[in-house]
């Protein structure tokens, strides 16, 4: 037999760095030795995308099959980011559900549309450190003319420290800024991706302190230029054009430059001021959706 031709240590590194530079190769990786199935086998289940987003396959159909096995293998405990993000998983609630209730080692959640109340206890149970949602669908409340009921256990999400939400708010009020802190006093990194107030904006700046990023989805540079004009003293505030959020989930789970690696990069070119100080416009390229 044949041994290896490195020092183990260095070998593992080299295919892991493989796996994680090119993903799509490690379905064909895994099938090499059985020392690198072991290295190999929780990469490939560390990020587990449920929905059909080209170029990437939706795992939903194989997770689902994996789920229903016995004995139940052992591939879910792998999974750190999930992502079940469009549309065509309304119909699944039971099945992202169940999935979600046996990937207890997740820390990176993106599920704007398949999550409802009956999953807040196997949110709860988890670690989550990002999250992409909508407060009212998770709460099952609708936007009323800027009154909402939202209320969280104080622990519930107690170690987020990224947070991206998917409400259409039209009013200050139908968020009570003053307890974002207290929901999620791990908060750091926060972004709106749909229509927020410039009131809510310059609310939360203030009372969230800890806060290092704050991220707004506008249109063009000329409408964040009268953002900048309200906000000009605070660094913090970005205004971006964010074409694709799941691209840019996806690069980030891949430890791929995404929207929050380009905002803290702006952001600390803004503290050393080599940004137009009135400035507060990301430009940056979308990010890369390859399946290499």
């Amino acid at each position: 037999m044949v041994g290896p031709a490195f020092p183990v240590e260095l070998e593992r590194d080299i295919f892991e760095t493989a796996a994680l530079s090119h993903p799509s190769t490690m379905a064909a990786l895994v099938r090499v030795s059985r020392r690198v199935f072991i290295w190999i086998t929780p990469l490939l289940y560390r990020v587990a995308i449920l929905d059909m987003i080209p170029p990437h396959p939706g795992m939903l159909p194989a997770l689902l099959r994996a789920a229903n096995r016995t004995p139940l293998p052992t591939v879910f405990p792998y999974v750190r980011h999930f992502l079940a993000g469009s549309g065509q998983l309304l119909d699944k609630e039971r099945d992202v559900r169940d999935l979600l209730q046996l990937c207890t080692g997740v820390v990176d959640l993106a599920a704007p549309y398949a999550l409802r109340p009956t999953m807040l206890p196997i949110l709860g149970a988890l670690r989550l450190q990002r999250l992409s949602i909508s407060l009212f669908s998770l709460f099952g409340q609708d936007y009323d003319g800027g009154r909402s009921r939202i209320d969280f256990s104080p622990s519930l999400f107690a170690s987020i420290t990224h947070l991206s939400l998917f409400d259409s708010i039209h009013a200050a009020s139908s968020i009570p800024a003053y307890r974002l802190s207290a929901w999620f006093p791990a908060l750091t990194h926060l972004c709106f991706l749909h229509s927020t107030p410039l009131e809510l904006v310059r609310y939360l700046l203030v009372a969230c302190s800890d806060l290092q990023v704050l991220v707004v989805r506008l249109i063009n540079a000329d409408v964040a230029s009268k953002w900048a004009q309200d906000l000009v003293a605070d660094k913090r505030l970005v205004a971006a054009q964010i074409a694709s959020w799941s691209a840019e989930w996806v690069a980030a789970a891949y430890d791929q430059p995404n929207l929050w690696s380009h905002v803290e990069d702006f952001v600390t070119r803004r503290h050393r001021g080599a940004v137009i100080p009135d400035s507060c416009w990301l430009e940056h390229e979308e990010a890369s959706s390859r399946w290499e």
